[in-house]
């Protein structure tokens, strides 16, 4: 993998790639039109008091309170220098880091604070967004952005108002209230549904939480219910299949539900239980290791406490599902042990600058310890991690003549390039029975190139300390002729050439001993695999769980090559000793 630093591209957000005379023409375009809205929406009575103060389900941290007020400003994986308390002269490392500071999250660790010193801060920071921001344009105004900035203030009711100066108090309340009309006309212009989400929700706080504007309730959460249906699966799944996003989709809706409860408002609060009675089993299907979430698509590990906050809030306490056939993914578990098998075509259509090219991919994890994994997202540490993170070697899946199965479109040089043809799965299946559970799925990203097909089935027994696999790559129809052509235009008469990879936790030891592997977790419980039909070899790797550096790791290699129409590798991998201890929700 490369090596790169976030600042060496601050155009870090999907959003934003595409050629630089759309981009720039469409910032224009857009950047009119918000202006005329801007200020037509500043007109208005100014309301002068919260008519409700919400509380947020999720905890700050006094110590990072410590670090924002030491000038350590810590967004979105990058950190900037802020000098004497003003955010807003600070050169922005990333975009990304720039839309987190805009978006006020930062609040909540003053709240966790809650002393005169951070109530001070939290006021001068956000009055000096008012001096600076409130009229102007560009990303501080982008719709989600504007979303994410009213719900941390009204989350903060108390923090940035009470018994504050009066010509802030009138500054703040104006901004709130114009903010919250801004969005009613522009929300919906959104093309991410989860976008659409939280600019949406931005509307309905001003109609809930600020005095005089409750003409902007139904609106806001009609928009609510509109974009979050769009942004889930029939069967609860997120359309981006980014597991992450499923996190911050449900935790939005149960807390606006929450909220909508406490005011009063149980009508509205009725109405987002099917989507969380959808998204809250889904959740729970993704989760691995200790009860964090399964990566993929870009999605991160996340912290297993706020996955449990979440589930627990939301009030769903059925189990995860085994098979999701909408959103496209399998899980098997047992004895604490459990895996989970990405059997869903790429997301395409909004989504198809961060859909990952991992048809296949595979994550598994004894008890609190993940064994396999897949490398994670890159998106914040710039141009040469954002691609190779995205591609197939990055996951613990197989790879054909070292090619990813979907077809990247757009310059090689460009971030976020765009997935044009993508595998499709052609089969997927899932069956328990006493013996234990299996699982087939099948895609044909490699039938245009080699004219193949790859099958992979795995069992996982019913004590779960025995996980086998079977990699097939098998003529796809009228795949003999595409593969000839393949064989003639390599000068050779045999392969492709293929590697199936499954790439290790840090945490995890791995050794090879006779052609075996020997995996040995942190608390000393050993497994070993076992393959036929390939050659085993252990390579470096790296892991990344969130926005931070990546990880040094390893990864398990096995090599192979097609003979004659067919490849195949099996592989087992078994518990030597140890105990799994599953999370309490999996017991």
């Amino acid at each position: 993998m490369p090596q790169g630093n976030p600042k060496d591209d601050p155009k870090d957000d999907p959003r934003h790639a595409g050629g630089l005379s759309r981009r720039a023409v469409s910032r224009v375009r857009d950047g009119w039109k918000a202006g005329i809205t801007r200020r037509m929406t500043a007109r208005g009575r100014v309301p002068d008091s919260f008519s409700f103060k919400p509380e947020s389900l999720i905890l700050g941290s006094p110590e990072a309170a410590a670090a924002l007020l030491r000038g350590q400003f810590a967004l979105a994986g990058t950190s900037a220098r802020v000098e004497r308390g003003d955010p807003w002269r600070a050169d922005a490392p990333s975009a990304a880091w720039e839309e987190a500071a805009h978006g006020f999250g930062w609040l909540e660790h003053f709240r966790a604070a809650d002393g005169e010193t951070a109530r001070q801060a939290a006021r001068k920071m956000t009055d000096g967004w008012l001096h600076r921001h409130g009229r102007a344009g560009g990303l501080p105004w982008r719709p989600p952005v504007v979303g994410d900035r009213i719900v941390a203030w009204c989350m903060s009711a108390n923090l940035l108002t009470e018994n504050a100066e009066m010509v802030y108090r009138t500054d703040l309340f104006r901004s709130l209230a114009a903010q919250g009309r801004y969005l009613r006309r522009t929300a919906v212009s959104e093309a991410i549904p989860r976008d659409r989400l939280r600019a949406a929700l931005g509307v309905a706080y001003v109609g809930l939480c600020v005095e005089g504007e409750g003409g902007l309730l139904k609106p806001g959460m009609d928009g609510v219910l509109a974009a979050a249906r769009a942004c889930l699966a029939g069967d609860g799944g997120p359309h981006s299949r980014n597991p992450s996003d499923l996190l911050d989709i449900l935790r939005m809706l149960v807390q606006v539900r929450e909220d909508l409860k406490a005011a009063g408002e149980g009508a509205m609060a009725g109405a987002l239980a099917p989507l969380i009675e959808r998204a809250a089993p889904m959740l729970r299907m993704l989760r691995l290791g200790g009860g964090s979430l399964a990566m993929f698509h870009g999605g991160r590990e996340e912290a297993a406490a706020l996955v449990d906050l979440i589930l627990v809030e939301s009030g769903d306490t059925r189990p995860a599902p085994e098979s999701a056939p909408d959103t496209g993914y399998l899980r098997l578990s047992a004895g604490g042990i459990a895996a989970v098998l990405d059997a869903g075509s790429p997301a395409e259509g909004t989504y198809a600058r961060s859909s990952h090219a991992a048809p296949l991919a595979l994550s598994f994890a004894s008890g609190a310890q993940r064994i396999i994994v897949n490398c994670g997202s890159g998106v914040h540490l710039g141009a040469d991690w954002e691609g190779p993170c995205r591609a197939s070697a990055a996951h613990s899946t197989l790879t054909v003549a070292e090619r990813s199965p979907c077809e990247f479109q757009d310059r090689v040089n460009t971030r976020f390039r765009r997935l044009g043809r993508v595998a499709r799965i052609v089969d997927s299946q899932s069956q328990r029975d006493e013996s234990g559970i299996w699982t087939l799925a099948a895609h044909d990203g490699y039938a245009a190139r080699h004219g193949l097909i790859h099958y992979r089935r795995l069992f996982l027994d019913a004590d779960g300390g025995d996980l086998r696999g079977e990699d097939t790559l098998t003529l796809a129809k009228g795949g003999a002729r595409v593969l000839e052509r393949s064989r003639a235009k390599r000068k050779s008469p045999d392969g492709p050439h293929f590697a199936i990879r499954f790439h290790l936790h840090p945490d995890v030891a791995v050794s090879v001993e006779e052609g075996k592997a020997i995996i040995t977790l942190a608390d000393g419980e050993t497994w070993q695999m076992m393959q036929s039909g390939g050659k085993l070899a252990i390579e470096d790797s790296v892991y990344i769980p969130g926005p931070v550096a990546p990880l040094p790791t390893k990864q398990i290699v096995i090599e192979s090559a097609l003979r004659d129409t067919e490849g195949q590798v099996r592989w087992a991998l078994k518990k030597l000793n140890g105990r799994a201890i599953a999370p309490a929700e999996e017991e």
